[in-house]
């Protein structure tokens, strides 16, 4: 158990410089470009989202479970083949768009023809050297992978932006280069073991026989990756519907920093948890370990969400420029759905596991669907961008939920430990909230009262820590 604490912390070390590099350039990024070029680009990063996770048709998954490499290695190489031929179809696609659109429609099919084809290999390159990583548990190339990303893809958009020209085409181009130096770490791992050894043990009929053995990924996993980015990355395509580009781009900053801290987080939780129980899903010591995730998991990271959905507006218009308090507004409302997301979507590769791919495809698309339809009536009624985003976090809150109770039954773990999560879970609000009463009646300054909320914060944080840490290792 201290391996599987260790290798978290790893990845997790990685994941926090992924997140520290984009939040403390965001300030400088928000007084570079400006609100409606974030829209642009945002729409443009929102159907990119959207087609990432089936670069590979996700056969990226199946690399973890056969027994033996040479196995492995074709899976690897399929997922190459797919990762090479579907930016082709993108750029015939797109080509199209460029020809027959509109002025203005052209003008997102260039960003679109630039950032797609090449974004969509890049990141099928990274999920195959992810999915070899995490069956060698080499988790040091994944971390430093990761923060070498973030690194490269701020530090590119504010050089672009600064020494050439504020534009969401250098918003797309940084994003891009911050791709192309991850795989540059993982080249090591593609060129040197998994092309290495494709070479001598896969055929082109093996590579038949691999896609049709492990078809489930492509047709269940696939689609179910695919709604699941739509219902997050849709909002925005939504929201552009009928809102001006930069109210988009609010929104847009809003998702980016209350969201890309939840995904590298739970995605560093994910691929630890998903290496160890691919296996061992059925030893007591998973169970504890979810158990212990879930119980005392709102209490490590809620108290950060809760500050964000009190003081979002006054944090924003400090750290961004007063000129982004939208954005922060925006961020409060979301921050509910981040917190259950956080919190519980670690645990959907349970799914792939237990071989019931078709169930969370079900409830991802049903809560997708239901989701944007909320945001969709609500706008179209009101025209109001608070209450739709605010009927969307609503939905998706309660899907994780849901979720997360499915996801326990389909691994047979113990019921009672969604109960046990719920109720962490609303007793950490409760004690935040009366905290954030007691000290609003003493009528301290906005800034003291939101240092003493955030020493609150982080003293619960400290101490869930402290005994998660000490139920990891014990033994039982």
């Amino acid at each position: 158990m201290a391996r599987v604490w260790k290798q978290g912390v790893t990845l997790l070390t990685g994941s926090g410089m992924a997140q520290l590099l984009p939040a403390l350039a965001a300030p400088l990024i928000t007084r570079v470009y400006q609100p409606h070029q974030f829209g642009v680009f945002a729409f443009v990063l929102a159907a990119f989202g959207i087609l990432v996770p089936v670069a590979c048709l996700r056969y990226d998954i199946a690399i973890v479970l056969p027994e033996r490499d040479e196995e492995a290695v074709s899976i690897a190489a399929l997922c190459l083949v797919v990762a090479i031929a579907l930016p082709v179809a993108l750029v015939a696609a797109l080509l199209l768009v460029e020809l027959y659109a509109r002025q203005h429609v052209r003008e997102i099919g260039l960003l679109l023809l630039t950032m797609l084809p090449a974004g969509g290999f890049l990141q099928g390159c990274q999920l195959v050297a992810q999915g070899w990583c995490l069956r060698k548990q080499n988790f040091k190339v994944m971390s430093l992978a990761t923060a070498t990303q973030a690194f490269a893809t701020v530090a590119s958009q504010l050089i672009l932006g600064t020494f050439f020209a504020p534009s969401a085409l250098n918003l797309v181009l940084g994003a891009l280069l911050g791709n192309a130096c991850a795989v540059l770490i993982f080249s090591p791992t593609l060129v040197g073991t998994v092309w290495r050894i494709a070479q001598i043990h896969t055929t082109p009929k093996l590579l038949a026989t691999t896609a049709l053995r492990y078809r489930r990924f492509p047709l269940i996993a696939a689609p179910y990756a695919f709604s699941g980015q739509a219902s997050v990355r849709g909002a925005l395509l939504v929201l552009a519907l009928w809102l001006p580009a930069a109210i988009v781009g609010q929104y847009a900053l809003a998702l980016r920093v209350t969201f890309l801290p939840v995904m590298t987080v739970t995605a560093a939780l994910g691929h630890v948890f998903y290496a160890r129980a691919a296996r061992d899903l059925d030893q007591p010591r998973t169970q504890h370990v979810v158990r212990t995730v879930l119980r005392l998991g709102p209490w490590i990271i809620g108290p950060f969400f809760m500050l964000l959905a009190l003081y979002g507006r006054q944090i924003f218009s400090i750290a961004f420029g007063t000129g982004w308090a939208v954005a922060g507004q925006f961020a409060g409302i979301l921050a509910l759905a981040a917190f259950a997301k956080t919190s519980t979507s670690w645990l959907d590769r349970i799914f792939d596991i237990r071989s019931r791919q078709h169930l969370a495809l079900a409830v991802e698309a049903l809560f997708g669907v239901l989701a944007l339809a909320a945001m969709y009536l609500i706008l179209d009624r009101t025209h109001d961008a608070e209450a739709g985003v605010a009927g969307y976090t609503l939905v998706i809150a309660l899907f994780y939920v849901i979720w997360m109770m499915l996801a326990l039954r389909v691994a047979r773990f113990a019921r009672r430990i969604s109960s046990e999560y719920l109720l962490s879970s609303l007793v950490m609000v409760a004690v935040m909230l009366g905290a954030y009463e007691s000290v609003h009646q003493l009528h301290a300054s906005p800034l003291a009262e939101f240092a003493v909320m955030g020493l609150i914060g982080a003293t619960l944080c400290a101490i869930a820590l402290q005994r998660s840490a000490i139920r990891m290792t014990q033994s039982w």
